[in-house]
C-alpha cells in the first residue's frame, strides 16, 4: 500500500513540475515574441551610440532570449531590504547577443523601464 502511495505522490509531483515547466517555457516564448524587436531597436541603438558594435551586428542577432533579474547586479537574495534587489530577482529583461555571443557584448532590455543596458562581455 505505500508502495501505491509513493508512485501516487511521485507522479503528481512529475505532473506538476511538468506544468510549470511548460508555463514558464510558454511566458518566455510570448515575452521574446512580444519584445523582440522593442528590444533589438533600443539595443541597437543605444550600444551602437556607444561605439560598442555597428548596427549591422545589432540588426540581426544571434540569441534572443528572456530572463528574470540582472545577474550582475550585486545583492544576495537575503537582501530584501536592499535598493537593488528588484531589478536582481524581479526585473524582466530580453537579452540580446550578436553574432559573437560568446566574445561579443550582451545587451539587457529592462521590459519594465524601457531601458537598456550592455553587460559584460560575453555573459548574461
Amino acid at each position: 500500500m505505500r508502495f501505491i502511495a509513493v508512485i501516487l505522490i511521485l507522479l503528481a509531483a512529475g505532473k506538476l513540475g511538468y506544468h510549470q515547466y511548460l508555463y514558464r517555457a510558454a511566458t518566455a516564448d510570448v515575452m521574446v515574441a512580444t519584445f523582440r524587436e522593442q528590444a533589438v531597436a533600443a539595443c541597437q541603438r543605444d550600444t551602437t551610440a556607444t561605439g560598442l558594435a555597428d548596427r549591422a551586428a545589432w540588426a540581426s542577432p544571434a540569441q534572443v532570449w528572456f530572463g528574470v533579474g540582472n545577474p550582475h547586479a550585486d545583492v544576495s537574495v537575503w537582501q530584501v531590504d536592499h535598493a537593488r534587489w528588484g531589478e536582481r530577482y524581479r526585473t524582466p529583461f530580453i537579452f540580446v547577443a550578436t553574432a559573437g555571443a560568446s566574445s561579443g557584448p550582451v545587451c539587457a532590455y529592462d521590459i519594465s523601464a524601457r531601458r537598456t543596458m550592455v553587460l559584460p562581455l560575453g555573459h548574461s
